[in-house]
């Protein structure tokens, strides 16, 4: 049965960080004390029979198995003992890695015997909220309050009768999952659900498209080594000293300005319930980075450097972002008394007025010349994380994909009677397609290989909010366990010899391409070729073969090339991530096409460290750029106003692409 990858890495999550447990701290800033313990709550959320549960069996099955294990030994142990019973000697300790739905004196007693860490392991997670002060007189114990402080690892006296035990440190991770109905009835908050803090401390995954639950029984697999993969993973974890790890420079520089932007929004979010939510986020970005360190080495085979780079920061800053927007997700769809505001509430009062006049749904450039708040974003921007969050959300539907995409209210004074409406809370993920082409059948690869390269840092989600969605560490892991094979993405090399063969003049600035007919199947290259009138159409047709390119651009004239490079340049300015899908193309001409356009990047800023913050700089020229495609991949950009070189490191920076007036 197929397994959703999203599922998996919010698992893995929470499942890793208990085996590290204790051992290790990020220090954000040691002059105040500032300390994030890795420790993980998350909770995977679908409606009944969206296959919720056997993604988290497929993660939690090693620490079941290694559970087994230490109790077979515990018991063998046990009665040695109590054989040869002397009174000077102590009886032996099981050794514990999992829990599952039980009372907090039972837990705390637990962890003083296994003091590095435990996860706890709960399928309907509203099972362990209602059992929170269950066992006290009318429900007015202290298990919430003790059950939020284990949150921030924090020390723990417990003084009864029978037991007096303190833990200077604390670490249980927590993982589950809830129905879309069942979480909208606690966030009601009658059980102060909200109001408590206990929900803004989970990280959310929801998704609309998991695979469904087909099962093949008569197509041949191989054999998996998934569950061995983890198991080695988690005991190699367990083997870590303590230490605190601290934050090289750029990381701290890029953490605060993470934090500037989570403090403005909320001092001015409005409702109650998802303000608190900021602070956690900001919390997760720090324990995402320690968790991305702390793995990649091991998978490295190496222990972990002390200090943590602002690449990790930068990734665990864009997992946070999506774990952001699905709480976002989570209340727009279950909280009562959450109503759209700020920049969706424009958004879908202007999608509302569009529609009653037209019948049709409004797209991101409109909206920019609509909404003065939106002119400096970009559209692809405008598209992921206000549509996309809207019609998560249930205020609306999607139509088209990429540059066409529109969104449409859902209304009921102004929907025809009959359409069909979206009333789906999740939105469909954007990663499933793109997942898919990362999964091939060549080559294997060890557990180390496989998780060396899944845990790699390098890894940069499609987008900036809710695409970042899932990791290839994940991917991989599925594709593992699933018996296909992984194979290695080569960088791409550009060769001077077939540059030179293009050669593109000066060209004015072409008209939108016009619609035409299906094209008749030809074996004529050039002539199939000026009848292509999009750039996605050439690229299909030449299946990003540079040579195929080239040979037939030298067979047209000076008139035939323009259109050729308008149809470029069309391309990327609908769309900066287009630039990731140009490493096939020979550098000669993507230097001709880049230097008629001007770039709108976003970069951290600021004359100092206490002024860092996230800016946009606009109109800038292109100087160079090198190893595109690649994990080196270096911009250079040239700013007008002042003339100084700007360096940006991958396409993500890249938020704005524009014809050069």
């Amino acid at each position: 049965m197929p397994t959703a990858p999203e599922y998996l890495f919010n698992t893995l999550l929470p499942a890793c960080a208990s085996r590290i447990g204790t051992s290790s701290r990020i220090v954000v800033d040691p002059i105040s004390g500032y300390t994030q313990d890795c420790i993980f709550w998350t909770a995977n959320v679908a409606h009944s029979g969206q296959a919720k549960t056997p993604p988290q069996k497929e993660v939690i099955y090693p620490l079941e198995k290694m559970e087994g294990e230490a109790k077979e030994i515990y018991d063998t142990n046990l009665s040695d003992y109590e054989r040869d019973k002397k009174s000077d000697e102590k009886p032996p300790v099981r050794m514990r890695r999992l829990l599952s739905n039980v009372t907090s004196s039972t837990k705390i007693r637990i962890h003083q015997e296994n003091p590095r860490g435990l996860l706890e392991y709960i399928d309907e997670l509203v099972a362990d909220y209602q059992r929170l002060n269950q066992y006290k007189g009318g429900g007015k114990g202290d298990d919430l309050q003790l059950e939020l402080s284990f949150f921030n690892g924090a020390a723990c006296n417990y003084d009864r009768h029978d037991a007096r035990l303190f833990l200077s440190r604390t670490a249980f991770s927590k993982t589950g999952t809830y129905q879309w109905d069942t979480l909208a009835r606690l966030m009601g908050d009658d059980v102060n659900f909200i109001s408590s803090g206990y929900s803004a401390r989970f990280l959310y995954c929801s998704i609309l498209d998991a695979p469904p639950r087909y099962l093949d029984l008569l197509t041949p697999k191989a054999n998996s080594n998934f569950t061995e993969t983890l198991e080695w993973l988690y005991e190699k974890l367990e083997q870590l000293p303590q230490q605190d790890y601290l934050l090289t420079r750029e990381a701290k520089v890029l953490f605060q300005a993470w934090n500037h932007t989570l403090a403005d929004d909320e001092r001015e979010e409005n409702y109650f319930g998802f303000s608190i939510v900021y602070a956690k986020i900001e919390a997760y970005a720090a324990r995402i980075a320690l968790w991305l360190h702390i793995v990649n080495a091991v998978c490295a085979g190496k222990l972990p450097e002390p200090t943590i780079d602002g690449e990790t920061m930068r990734h665990a800053i864009e997992i946070s972002s999506f774990y952001l927007w699905q709480q976002k997700l989570i209340h727009g769809n279950n909280a009562p008394t959450r109503k759209l505001e700020g920049i969706f509430f424009k958004v879908q009062t202007q999608a509302e007025k569009y529609f009653a006049k037209s019948k049709q749904g409004l797209n991101a450039s409109f909206l920019k010349t609509r909404i003065n708040a939106l002119k400096s974003w970009a559209t692809e921007k405008i598209r992921t994380v206000v549509f996309k969050t809207l019609a998560a959300a249930g205020h609306g539907r999607l139509e088209g994909e990429g540059s066409e995409m529109k969104y449409i209210p859902i209304n009921p004074q102004l929907v025809d009677v009959g359409a069909k409406l979206v009333v789906s809370p999740i939105a469909q993920s954007p990663m499933n397609d793109e997942v898919q082409t990362t999964i091939g059948e060549i080559g294997e690869l060890t557990n180390q290989e496989i998780l060396s390269q899944l845990m790699s840092s390098s890894f940069v989600p499609p987008s900036e909010t809710t695409a970042i969605a899932v990791s290839e560490i994940v991917v991989k892991l599925d594709a593992q366990h699933h018996g296909l094979n992984i194979s290695d993405t080569k960088e791409h090399q550009f060769t001077n010899s077939e540059a030179e063969s293009i050669t593109i003049v000066d060209v004015e600035a072409v008209g939108d391409a016009t619609n035409s007919p299906p094209i008749a199947p030809t074996t004529n290259p050039v002539l199939l070729l000026l009848q292509l009138t999009t750039w996605v159409e050439i690229a299909d047709w030449m299946q990003k073969d540079s040579q195929k390119l080239i040979d037939a651009m030298n067979q047209i004239d000076k008139q035939q090339r323009k259109k050729v490079a308008s149809l470029l340049i069309d391309f990327l300015c609908s769309e900066p991530l287009h630039l990731r899908e140009l490493s096939w193309l020979p550098i000669k001409m993507l230097n001709w096409i880049f230097k008629r356009l001007q770039f709108t990047i976003s970069r951290i800023g600021g004359d100092t460290i206490d002024q860092a913050r996230m800016e946009q700089v606009e109109n800038l020229s292109f100087v160079s750029v090198e190893g595109l495609g690649s994990n080196k991949e270096l911009w250079v950009f040239c700013e007008v106003s002042s003339g100084r070189n700007i360096p940006v490191f991958g396409t993500d920076g890249i938020c704005g692409i524009s014809v050069r007036n």
